[in-house]
């Protein structure tokens, strides 16, 4: 049985929906905010100050708001699918937007105008976004860090690492049972594999083959006579052969096994543990690598991937480029990951983050906040700004207003500023009133308790995560207010539904 919901009563739901959303969400803004408890039905319950994770989790058994909630959400979550970080904020300026939007369309002004005029105010805050930024210098790289994780330890830790390996996607974390932070760096190309058969490792858990034979098997029937040219030079040389193959079949591997078992010649077959376009971009990068013999330096293998070690060379920095400008082209999210990985073997090599606590909710905890730190330092690329909401409480006290939208915009760029301090348990007024007189060269460290020099402040945010903050929280409050009716199944609450963002 279908229901329909319209206008007034619609409206009410809607505003219901935020107001439990945002309200949940808000009181984490800032480093004196408070801790989420939450229990999942997967997982151990744990507890979490992470806006994206907490966002994920709030439900309704209100089949109408459960609905609503699913559309507002979104806003916050894309923001986190694209810098990381930013979640609260978006989440703060939604509600305070939405609420004096449905204030105005309530007292008469029609929904399409009201998002006609809101897109124009936004341009015109995000112009004087842009004028507030400048490129992060190192000491402010280190700033973001920590305020992403809000841990100076940590934060200073994974800003080195970063530094190091100069992209998130360069980064692994791993968890441990240990209480433990390290990190291992890798230098080469590491690629998934499988092995044709375990008996190739001998028991040893990896094995560093020093310039073997590469032959590539492109045809599943393929048996090792098509090779014997090259088998040949091998075993009078010495050399080891490593066969990588598109696919294998058992005679293939046998004959490998029965080389390897009579000393004849030490040879390994292995498959790229990827498919489809994954596969021939890893096949094509390999074959690259393996044909410049004079950088090429040999092979790492374990179970599960291998890793070819090469020298930075003229070409390799060519090949480097080819990859730049087919990044650009990239519209795929997954993708984009994909090929900002491989630029990063390619030129700082990987990282891996050996992560551990006393319990695995606190190394679940922790685990998330290095993630933020990690996504704020990659936002940060673009630009950063003064932090702690206020360059948005600069904008808003200087943005020309000309009309309604202008009005909302400013009065939600008041609100995180507004917001971290409440959380604080500080005068919003007092503390205002000093910045604004200070003509926003002072800044107010909430973790310190004290006011700072904007030059000399380790306050700071990511211009990109700001501006993300802004055009989602506008396009989720234009998209609902210009809304006016919702078909929904009676029978049904919309609790698990799939969509991107159902995780933690």
């Amino acid at each position: 049985m279908k229901k329909v919901i319209m206008k007034e009563e619609l409206q009410e739901k809607m505003q219901e929906s935020i107001h439990l959303l945002c309200g949940i969400v808000k009181e984490t803004l800032g480093p004196n905010g408070k801790n989420v408890l939450i229990d999942h039905s997967l997982f151990s319950p744990f507890i979490t100050n992470d806006g994206a994770t907490i966002a994920r989790n709030i439900e309704s058994e209100d089949a109408i708001i459960n609905t609503i909630l699913e559309i507002a959400k979104e806003s916050s979550l894309k923001t986190d699918s694209k810098v990381g970080d930013g979640t609260t904020t978006t989440l703060v300026l939604l509600e305070s937007i939405f609420d004096h939007g449905l204030e105005l369309i309530k007292k008469g002004m029609p929904p399409i105008l009201f998002k006609k005029n809101l897109t124009k105010s936004l341009e015109k805050v995000l112009n004087s976004l842009e004028k507030e930024k400048h490129l992060p210098k190192n000491k402010e790289y280190e700033s973001l860090s920590i305020i992403a994780a809000n841990e100076e330890e940590l934060g200073k830790f994974i800003n080195h690492v970063y530094q190091k390996i100069k992209t998130k996607n360069g980064i692994e974390i791993v968890e441990t049972d240990q209480s433990i932070l390290s990190v291992q760096y890798e230098n080469g190309y590491q690629f998934p594999i499988e092995l044709g058969s375990p008996l190739f490792l001998k028991e040893q858990e990896k094995i560093f083959l020093e310039n073997p034979v590469f032959l590539f098997v492109e045809e599943q029937n393929s048996s090792l006579e098509d090779y014997s040219m090259y088998l040949n030079a091998a075993m009078k040389n010495k050399w080891d052969v490593v066969f990588i193959a598109k696919n294998f079949n058992d005679s293939f591997i046998q004959e490998c096994l029965y080389l390897n078992d009579t000393q004849t010649i030490n040879c390994f077959l292995l498959k790229i543990g990827e498919y489809g376009i994954k596969e021939s971009i890893i096949w094509k990068d390999i074959k690259f690598i393996t044909s410049q013999k004079k950088n090429c330096k040999g092979i790492t293998l374990t179970k599960e991937k291998a890793i070819l070690k090469f020298t930075n060379s003229l070409k390799t920095q060519e090949y480097l480029k080819t990859i730049e400008e087919e990044l650009k082209k990239i519209k795929d999210e997954f993708d984009e990951d994909f090929f900002k990985k491989r630029m990063a073997m390619f030129l700082n090599g990987l990282a891996t983050i050996v992560l551990g606590a006393p319990t695995k909710i606190e190394c679940h905890e922790k685990k998330m906040r290095l993630i933020d730190a990690l996504c704020a330092l990659e936002s940060a690329k673009d630009g950063v700004v003064t932090g702690g909401g206020i360059t948005f409480l600069k904008i808003a006290n200087e943005l020309d207003i000309k009309n309604e939208t202008d009005q909302i915009l400013q009065e939600a760029l008041k609100i995180p500023f507004k917001q971290i301090l409440l959380n604080s348990g500080l005068s919003y007024e007092k503390i205002k009133k000093t910045i604004e007189k200070e003509e926003y060269h002072a800044v107010f460290n909430v973790s310190k308790d004290r006011f700072e020099k904007v030059s000399d402040t380790q306050v700071i945010d990511s211009y990109n995560v700001l501006k993300q903050t802004l055009e989602n929280a506008c396009s989720i409050a234009m998209m609902l207010l210009t809304t006016s009716s919702l078909v929904i199944n009676e029978q049904e609450n919309n609790l698990g539904k799939i969509n991107d963002y159902n995780e933690l």
